[in-house]
């Protein structure tokens, strides 16, 4: 394949995705250009849902170990502990 062979393939699919695009959904011709449209879009919706969850997911163990420190910390200085370690003078 030429690489004007390859310019006249690339315009013959953009041709009939705006074909397509400007008439019905239920036009039979269309099928196959709607129905990868549609897998398309759901197949990003799916990568961008993922990437959120995962991010989300991370974010959570983050704040979920930053908080278990805080009570170890807080366990570490309580009244009963602080008082032990006060100084009393000579």
């Amino acid at each position: 394949m030429t690489f004007s062979e390859f310019i006249a393939f690339l315009k013959n699919i953009f041709n009939y995705a705006d074909y397509c695009a400007a008439h019905p959904q239920t036009w039979i011709g269309c099928a196959g250009f709607w129905a990868f449209v549609y897998l398309s879009g759901s197949f990003i919706a799916l990568i961008v849902f993922y990437r959120t969850a995962k991010n989300l997911w991370i974010d959570h163990k983050q704040i979920k170990a930053y908080h278990a420190k805080k009570a170890r910390e807080a366990f570490i200085a309580d009244e009963e502990t602080m008082s032990k370690h006060v100084w009393k003078g000579e």
